[in-house]
């Protein structure tokens, strides 16, 4: 019996030894097909600006150009703490639970930051301005010196500057718009997950505590105020100004669309000092003018101050046009836009 198996083990390795080296030979001219497929697609480039949910809050104001609030321990603020000689109240600090603890209130608000959630570098843009303050002059500076009118100063405090240095913006009745340019938000923040139904999808990751410690680019902002103590507020008890803020945000790599695209085309010549289009020769008259700008190479739009005389349009020309490679002048006259070149 073991001679049986010894003599079957032999007969086995011989039989798969000669197996292996066994080779498919394949007809002449058959072909092969591997079939492809995308495997899904998910959009990367969707902005999100992370705003803090207490934002609109932060930027209420209240003026108290006699410091009657802190005269009173907080007055109609209640039991609160008030800067001395705060003239503007922001809620900068809320209470806690220590009874020693009291909300604060003070001339500058509570930071705020914006913060890129995208995956994208964006430009962000931020229009500031105040509305409603008739009665109130709006100023930029809180040194009042010996105005005796009801001034107010208010402004956007950022880091908006070189390298993130700190700038300050004056406000207005017009927008004022402050801009940066945020980094994408770390890989981190970020999770590509695949669902039966839904496919891939590419979110930000849910988790609150692990998003709060990632970092990411922002801008962040305070509002600091001043209300002239000197002035005459006796009319304005029931003024009630608005602090106006709205953000946008753009991918750093969009294509702007030109203002003045479909602007008609017209050539005219440039002289040492000037430029002169005469009214012969332009489709309208001085009095249609409604808006100028230039642009010089690659710089942005840029208003033109002087617009003509009685004679022609001048352009006082200005000496970076000496070695500018191109040179345009856009007249917009109602709702027309006119572009003007050099030759």
């Amino acid at each position: 019996m073991s001679r049986f198996k010894k003599v079957l083990a032999v007969v086995l390795g011989t039989t798969l030894a000669l197996g292996s080296s066994l080779t498919a030979f394949a007809s002449s001219g058959d072909t092969w097909t591997g079939n492809g497929d995308v495997e899904g697609w998910v959009n990367k480039k969707v902005i999100t600006i992370d705003v803090p949910t207490d934002a609109a809050t932060s930027l209420a104001f209240s003026l108290d150009p006699q410091g009657l609030a802190a005269a009173t321990q907080g007055g109609k603020h209640g039991d609160v703490d008030i800067d001395a000689n705060a003239t503007v109240l922001f809620k900068y600090a809320d209470a806690t639970t220590d009874p020693e603890a009291k909300a604060k209130y003070g001339a500058t608000s509570k930071s705020i930051a914006l913060k890129n959630y995208s995956a994208i570098p964006v430009d962000l843009s931020v229009k500031v301005k105040v509305s409603d303050a008739t009665g109130i002059k709006l100023v930029n500076s809180s040194t009042f010196g010996e105005s005796k009118t009801a001034d107010l100063y208010l402004a956007v405090v950022g880091n908006s500057g070189e390298e993130g240095a700190a700038a300050t913006t004056a406000l207005t009745a017009e927008d004022q718009t402050i801009t940066k340019a945020l980094d994408e938000a770390p890989a981190a923040a970020f999770v590509t997950e695949y669902d039966a139904s839904e496919g891939y999808t590419f979110s930000l990751i849910d988790d609150e505590d692990d998003l709060a410690a990632l970092t990411f680019s922002d801008y962040t902002f305070t509002v600091t105020g001043a209300a002239n103590p000197n002035g005459d507020w006796s009319e304005l008890t029931e003024a009630a100004p608005k602090l106006s803020i709205v953000y946008s945000a753009v991918a750093q790599d969009a294509e702007e669309d030109d203002p003045y695209a479909d602007a008609t085309a017209v050539t005219l010549i440039k002289g040492a000092t000037t430029v002169y289009g005469m009214y012969a020769d332009l489709p309208f008259a001085k009095a249609d003018i409604t808006g100028t700008k230039v642009k010089v190479d690659d710089a942005d739009y840029a208003d033109i101050a002087e617009v003509g005389n009685d004679s022609a349009i001048k352009f006082a020309n200005d000496s970076a046009w000496e070695t500018a490679t191109s040179v345009v002048i856009y007249i917009i006259a109602g709702d027309d836009i006119y572009k003007y070149t050099f030759k």
